[in-house]
């Protein structure tokens, strides 16, 4: 008999243990536990209805083993459950799971990384306060690059070679893009993957100029970020 715990707790723990919190395929829970794919399917859907898991589809965010963007809603879910290839479906912990059972100390002093330890969407945009940037534009060890509606800042290669700059600088911040708080001052727009990624120290930085308003992205940026689109405008 199919325990939804036993699915459940496999769930968590491969998320908890992968290397990128990925999500484990519904392919190797039907493998692992040795029943028909209907009835794993079943167990998984019910599970999906508790929200003790959600799903990632390759028809929705190119690659489910990373949870890209959003969950979709759970009667989306449900849907897609029963008609995609088990092959294409990733199985992640639920927040309130993963909040309830994790001890999450470990991520204390990195904000980002924690919320994405909390399942929460790679491409989440996080908007901050322009003045965020000031600091690595004017520091002479960081590359500080920005076009049009997309930056990148990163350590130089000198200053990563260097001995007398700490560990903790040694950063790269793959993108960032422009976006606009509701009375449409420039804001940085920065995916928490990215954000993720930076040294325990830099993080609590960005973390101290999040703005809180209602933000948006600029429209080129989300277009070719998360969608990969071309851009609509171009700069003369």
């Amino acid at each position: 008999m199919i325990v939804k715990e036993d699915i459940l707790s496999r769930v968590l723990n491969f998320f908890v243990k992968s290397h990128d919190f990925n999500g484990i395929l519904v392919s190797d829970l039907i493998d692992e536990h040795g029943f028909s794919c209907p009835k794993i399917r079943e167990v998984i859907g019910q599970l999906v209805e508790e929200n003790k898991i959600n799903l990632a589809f390759a028809s929705h965010s190119l690659n489910p083993h990373i949870k890209r963007l959003q969950d979709l809603p759970i009667k989306n879910q449900l849907v897609k459950l029963t008609e995609e290839d088990p092959h294409t479906i990733c199985a992640y912990p639920s927040f309130e799971v993963i909040r309830d059972v994790v001890d999450l100390s470990v991520y204390d002093a990195q904000p980002f990384t924690k919320r994405l330890a909390l399942a929460e969407a790679q491409l989440t945009p996080v908007f901050f306060e322009l003045e965020v940037l000031d600091g690595y534009y004017r520091d002479p060890r960081y590359y500080f690059d920005f076009r049009d509606f997309t930056g990148s800042i990163g350590i130089t290669t000198e200053h990563y070679n260097a001995q007398d700059v700490a560990e903790r600088d040694k950063v790269l911040l793959q993108s960032f893009g422009s976006g606009y708080d509701s009375k449409r001052n420039r804001v940085v727009v920065v995916f928490l993957r990215y954000l993720a990624e930076l040294s325990p120290e830099h993080q609590q930085i960005w973390n101290a100029h999040v703005s809180y308003d209602r933000c948006t992205m600029n429209s080129d940026y989300e277009r070719t970020t998360i969608y990969g689109y071309c851009p609509e405008y171009y700069s003369i």
